[in-house]
């Protein structure tokens, strides 16, 4: 997976295991390289909770990304940036539900801070294309 980011020297030491620098480019930007699925998940989490002043501009060439995650039933998204798309109760927990949120690719790390402090939506997967 590979992402265009600014700000990126701050944000290398606690990006983790899995995350290597392709190429620096003008300005502030660097083209780094992740691992998919829940190393990538786990890798986002870390960058926004790190205090890096990273900021992801594309995600495989994309602007925009999905996310699900699981919430209380009464949890509503407060968003924007986001939109939130649909939510289903979950089969085997009928106090929960299945979230799923359209994010602008830039508002990912600020969204996935805020739900970190938040502590009622847990991001199970970003949608990595």
């Amino acid at each position: 997976m590979q992402l265009l980011v600014r700000n990126w020297s701050a944000a290398q030491v606690t990006a983790g295991d899995g995350v290597r620098t392709l190429e620096k480019m003008d300005g502030d930007f660097a083209l780094i390289a992740t691992q998919r699925y829940d190393q990538f998940r786990d890798t986002m989490k870390r960058l926004a909770v790190s205090g890096a002043p990273v900021e992801i501009d594309e995600i495989a060439g994309n602007d925009e990304i999905f996310l699900t995650g699981v919430a209380p039933q009464d949890w509503t998204y407060d968003g924007p940036p986001g939109q939130f798309i649909n939510a289903m109760k979950l089969p085997t927990d009928d106090t929960h539900k299945r979230v799923v949120v359209r994010l602008p690719v830039k508002e990912l790390l600020p969204t996935l801070k805020r739900f970190d402090s938040v502590g009622a939506f847990q991001v199970d997967h970003i949608y990595d294309y």
